[in-house]
């Protein structure tokens, strides 16, 4: 299946490649977005692994967990290929992630030899919220179709993952009474580097050389490597940005 998506964003970008420009233009964008939640499930953050021993804070589902807010930031060109047809590419520094609610602290062994007294996994209610937050460098090909000073937007996109973090507080409930709360705030690595996306949405012209855009992206596989994560295993992001055109040829 990677290997098909992998064909279709070259076969794309070679499209692209060998078109012949009539206007090119080259411009810088920077946004907000909100990442949502599409898939239920229980999550995992491993709080800490002392000798043969493992702690993870299990999280409700991702059916009620709330969105993140999350900027972007990049460049791109365009060229029309007629009075209606453009196509482009860019490279944008984006994040994607959300929050969820916990449910309980486990504390268990992970090895054959736990002790001389076997320890069966501890579980323990707790409160709190953890926050998973991705940073990518993302690479959209987009086709566009302009009708007036709107236009319609849409192509694949690339996603390489450059940093992942969770952080987040959760307090347990030892003798019918929460304790004192606890913070963390981690590296993680719990999701693919690689995974490929389609974007649509649509533009405004505000000016010759400024717009709004209002976008949509969804991952087309699991951008999990594990399924014990947090976040829904099929990502999706609604965006608002401002483009501005730096070089216009006429």
């Amino acid at each position: 299946m990677k290997n098909s998506y992998t064909l279709l964003f070259l076969l794309t970008t070679s499209t692209l490649l060998a078109q012949t420009p009539t206007r090119p233009q080259v411009y810088v964008r920077a946004g907000v977005g909100t990442s949502l939640v599409n898939s239920t499930g229980q999550g995992v953050v491993m709080l800490s692994q002392q000798f043969q021993y493992e702690t993870d804070l299990l999280l409700t589902g991702t059916g009620n967990a709330l969105s993140l807010m999350t900027p972007t930031v990049g460049a791109g060109f365009s060229i029309d290929m007629n009075k209606h047809f453009t196509i482009g590419a860019e490279l944008n520094v984006e994040q994607k992630g959300a929050r969820a609610t916990t449910d309980r602290l486990v504390t268990y062994c992970t090895g054959g030899n736990c002790g001389i007294v076997y320890h069966p996994p501890t579980s323990i209610p707790a409160v709190g919220q953890a926050t998973t937050r991705l940073t990518y460098l993302t690479l959209p090909i987009l086709a566009s179709y302009r009708l007036g000073k709107i236009s319609l937007l849409g192509g694949p996109c690339l996603n390489l993952k450059l940093a992942e973090r969770q952080k987040g507080n959760y307090q347990f409930l030892v003798n019918n009474a929460y304790n004192s709360i606890t913070y963390f705030d981690m590296q993680s690595s719990q999701f693919n580097t690689f995974h490929f996306g389609l974007i649509t949405g649509l533009a405004y012209a505000l000016t010759h050389r400024f717009r709004v855009d209002l976008r949509y992206s969804r991952s087309l596989a699991r951008s999990a490597s594990s399924n014990n994560v947090p976040l829904p295993s099929l990502s999706q992001t609604a965006q608002v940005s401002l483009r501005y055109t730096i070089n216009d040829w006429p």
